[in-house]
């Protein structure tokens, strides 16, 4: 799939040239000579899942299996410095004096990273753990002599000499990319995992382009808000990065199509290029500043994940008019009481609506409700609730914005 070879010369019949080096190497190393290498070796966020995908129940089952030497699938790394290389290579062969490729492999080599990391985070971070006696096992244990002792709860250092070099001595593979592009890194990565538990956004993750560099690091900056709203397993499927995704496609239009379809074209649409050439810096401030009005408000009145889109909708609102929410409590209180209110309104008027002919659903304030994301009925509602809330701002706890209100 991936071939080192290049076109050079000119004319119909182009001399073709065959770059040196492998694709990729494979091999296998112990214990004792990998833990030269893990610090070594960076995690560009883009190739893999978060720290959450992995419990107690993995870490003993690899370290049993590293004891035992069944440790077969391969840790996946890319050679740094031959992948910068060979992007020189290919610039020189191109007459490009500036390539990013060189640039993004070059600054983890001057950090002192020389491989990235493709496949294997957790299997990496749990050796580095586990001989660091940051984590502890409960397992079978096998010492030189081949004896085998279940242990409960042990750290490294607590275990028998022989037993230690025997773990240091087991072997894991190691699968080792070299002269490859940036951008062959996502293939690589999607391939590998093809036949994993990659979710959706995994994958949307995976892409080179700006806007996956920066859904994660609006996710980093409001995690303590979205790990008040998810659990573990949703943090892990990143699912903080679509929700950005699907407030930022609302930004840009509040009747877009939030679905898989649109997520993978907005993701897809910024593939090798930088944020200004396809992504609106105004629809990014904008999701921000509703980030930020949700995380005030839910650090002082815990929010729902059930009426989380309400919550989103309305802060829409507050910020397009620069409002304050000035009294967290009331504004919770009465928001959810009026969204309620409306559900129930909106039933008994369709029940009565139907004894005289047909209705539809969807024109329906609790139908609308539960169609949730779906284009172009999430702006009804919105603007059937904000109509009632405007009415009068003060009973909900909002107030104009000091600096508006002077002017």
């Amino acid at each position: 799939t991936y071939r080192k070879c290049s076109s050079t010369g000119s004319g119909p019949h182009p001399q073709k040239k065959k770059w040196k080096s492998k694709m990729f190497d494979q091999k296998t190393k112990t214990i004792r000579d990998y833990r030269r290498l893990i610090n070594k070796i960076v995690t560009d966020p883009s190739f893999e899942r978060p720290y959450g995908c992995w419990g107690t129940k993995n870490i003993n089952g690899f370290i049993q299996d590293v004891f035992c030497e069944f440790a077969a699938t391969p840790i996946v790394l890319a050679d740094a410095n031959s992948c910068r290389m060979f992007a020189e290579e290919l610039a020189k062969e191109a007459g490009i004096e500036n390539c990013p490729d060189k640039g993004y492999f070059a600054s983890y080599l001057t950090n002192g990273k020389h491989y990235v990391s493709l496949d294997g985070k957790h299997r990496t971070r749990c050796l580095k753990d586990f001989l660091d006696n940051e984590i502890s096992f409960t397992g079978m244990t096998v010492d030189d002599h081949g004896n085998k002792v279940r242990v409960r709860n042990k750290f490294f250092k607590d275990l028998k000499p022989e037993v230690q070099n025997r773990f240091l001595n087991s072997r894991i593979c190691l699968t080792l990319f070299e002269d490859v592009k940036k951008e062959d890194l996502s293939k690589i990565f999607l391939s590998l995992n093809a036949n994993e538990t990659l979710t959706k956004q995994h994958k949307r993750n995976a892409l080179q382009t700006p806007f996956a560099v920066w859904t994660r690091k609006v996710a980093r900056d409001y995690r303590a808000f979205f790990k008040s709203m998810l659990n573990e397993s949703g943090l892990a499927a990143m699912k903080p990065e679509e929700i950005i995704s699907k407030y930022y496609l609302h930004a840009e239009d509040n009747k877009s199509e939030v679905g898989d379809r649109g997520l993978n074209a907005l993701y897809h649409k910024g593939v090798g290029l930088q944020w200004k050439e396809t992504y609106s810096s105004k629809s990014r401030l904008k999701t921000e500043n509703i980030l930020s009005v949700l995380n005030s408000l839910n650090s002082v009145v815990p929010l729902s994940q059930k009426k989380s889109l309400l919550f989103f909708l309305i802060a829409e609102k507050i910020v397009d008019e620069n409002l304050l929410i000035t009294n967290e409590q009331l504004f919770v209180d009465k928001v959810v009481s009026l969204d309620d209110s409306l559900d129930k309104q909106s039933r008994k008027k369709q029940s009565e609506a139907a004894e005289s002919g047909e209705t539809v659903l969807a024109d329906y304030y609790f139908e609308q409700m539960r169609l949730n994301w779906s284009s172009g009925y999430r702006s009804i509602r919105q603007t059937t609730i904000w109509t009632e809330i405007s009415k009068d701002l003060e009973s909900y706890g909002i107030s104009q914005n000091v600096l508006q209100a002077a002017k």
